[in-house]
């Protein structure tokens, strides 16, 4: 079954019937301002917040009316592909075709895990489709003048603000430039 997918401040939003929904990988919960959320026919039962963080708060961050966040409790039960350039999202209880390049997840506490080889080094990152950059708990050595500044949230620990990196990364077959950012010391340790 396929969806649309929208882009809203470089979030990838799921549009369906019940409104838009941020979809993120890097979420364990999913929350909104509806009871009951049906993806590929099944319906799913939603929680109003999580950790605090519910549409209201979301939709004041995307400037946009959201109606929640889908997460891995739910995308986690699909084998799904996303092609960004139709803009579409396909959802499957079956594995699905590869139709690009294959790239290995392995899950951590719900979360997707990537292998990134970043100047050298390789490195398990976090796939989360929700953060509108990439993060690494510490700051890469060779990094010595940021490009930008970015601030986000992170529910539980709260606003911040942090230096903008680019850098180059391989993933799988895959050569790109990415923009990075550093992760507080706390949050860091946390994840």
């Amino acid at each position: 079954m396929s969806y649309k997918i929208r882009y809203i401040k470089e979030h990838l939003i799921l549009d369906v019937d019940e409104g838009l929904w941020v979809l993120d990988t890097g979420a364990p919960a999913s929350f909104g301002s509806v009871a009951k959320l049906e993806i590929h026919d099944q319906c799913y039962d939603i929680t109003s917040n999580y950790m605090g963080f519910d549409n209201e708060k979301l939709s004041e961050a995307l400037g946009e009316n959201i109606e929640g966040l889908i997460g891995g409790d739910i995308l986690n039960n699909y084998d799904s592909y996303w092609d960004l350039s139709l803009n579409r999202i396909s959802f499957s209880t079956e594995n699905m075709e590869n139709r690009g390049n294959t790239i290995s997840l392995v899950f951590f506490m719900g979360i997707p895990t990537l292998k990134v080889n970043l100047r050298g080094r390789s490195y398990n990152w976090f796939f989360d489709t929700g953060a509108v950059i990439s993060y690494v708990a510490e700051q890469i050595e060779e990094w010595e003048a940021p490009v930008d500044k970015h601030d986000d949230f992170y529910p539980g620990y709260g606003n911040f603000s942090t230096e903008v990196f680019e850098d180059e990364i391989t993933l799988g077959a895959l050569n790109m430039k990415i923009k990075c950012g550093v992760l507080p010391s706390l949050l860091g340790m946390s994840l």
